[in-house]
């Protein structure tokens, strides 16, 4: 049972060097070498395999919350973000509840009001947000 749980622990320690701050598998690699301590004294091959369950349980409640607290996971800024807060002129009524299309910096998009409030045409509105394919707007008048 040593070698596999070396194995274990080596596999789990390249699989976490292959994916530099994501921790997905550093659980497994204490709970592999929890199990391996407990192989070299004799354990049982039962409860070796219920110490590695607990112990990379274990590991995963203690240390996945202080990993997320320090390591920041940040969102990708995309393109299409340069839209939040930029203003256009609806082009057509749209009312209550209605997500309406129109061409919108160069490019077809839906577009719907914050509060599915209507629009009127003429308006100006304000890019909140972007849900997807979909414009979050609010009037700015």
């Amino acid at each position: 049972m040593d070698k596999l749980w070396i194995i274990i622990f080596i596999v789990a320690i390249a699989i976490e060097f292959l994916t530099p701050s994501a921790l997905v598998s550093i659980w497994f690699g204490f709970g592999a070498l929890f199990a391996l301590l407990c192989a070299w004294f004799g354990v049982n091959e039962t409860w070796q395999w219920i110490s590695f369950g607990l112990a990379s349980l274990s590991s995963f409640l203690a240390i996945r919350p202080l990993a997320q607290r320090y390591l920041k996971f940040e969102s990708q800024a995309t393109n299409t973000d340069r839209f939040i807060g930029k203003t256009f002129v609806v082009q057509q009524d749209v009312p209550q509840d209605t997500i309406a299309q129109q061409r919108v910096f160069s490019q077809i998009w839906s577009f719907a009001e914050v509060n599915r409030n209507p629009l009127k045409k003429g308006q100006e509105v304000e890019v909140l947000a972007i849900e997807g394919v979909k414009l979050i707007v609010r009037k700015t008048q």
